[in-house]
């Protein structure tokens, strides 16, 4: 394969994954009557703590509550949200908050499955979920078609 070759069929390649997240992360058909997604993050470590100020420049996200077991990482957390964020140093009590619609699981590995469980069993997450599975599913089919016919089309002598 000539260096024209690779970089046409990346370019495909890019194009076709990247639709299905546009379409993915264009959230019009929300989930309350404002439009916002009300975020709560679990782990404001490096990682979670970082991407805060990243989702607060993000139109119709808005982080509501932070959780850490550590409390200065927690406190860092806090410092780095809105206003009015609710601080929580048990996950599960992040959980029942009611006005949370979508969490952000940033702690160790090890624990992203427990969380990740019981987020998918508390309802006004659940909902969420649900939804977004359906979803993540339908892009990830549309994904492998396109991927496909990118690899079809880099098979075929132009």
């Amino acid at each position: 394969m000539n260096r024209r070759n690779f970089i046409r069929n990346s370019g495909k390649i890019a194009a076709a994954i990247s639709v299905p997240l546009v379409n993915n992360f264009s959230l019009s058909n929300n989930l309350n009557f404002n439009n916002t997604i009300n975020i709560g993050i679990i782990g404001t470590g490096d990682r979670g703590g970082g991407l805060i100020p990243f989702i607060n420049d993000i139109e119709n996200l808005n982080v509501v509550a932070c959780c850490d077991i550590l409390p200065f990482r927690l406190e860092n957390g806090i410092k780095k949200s809105p206003k009015n964020t609710i601080a929580y140093k048990n996950y599960k009590k992040l959980l029942e908050n009611k006005d949370i619609d979508a969490v952000l699981i940033a702690t160790p590995f090890s624990t992203h499955y427990q969380i990740a469980s019981d987020a998918i069993r508390v309802s006004n997450i659940q909902k969420t979920s649900n939804r977004i599975f359906k979803e993540q599913k339908n892009n990830f089919d549309d994904t492998r078609k396109n991927m496909e016919i990118a690899s079809n089309n880099s098979n075929s002598t132009n």
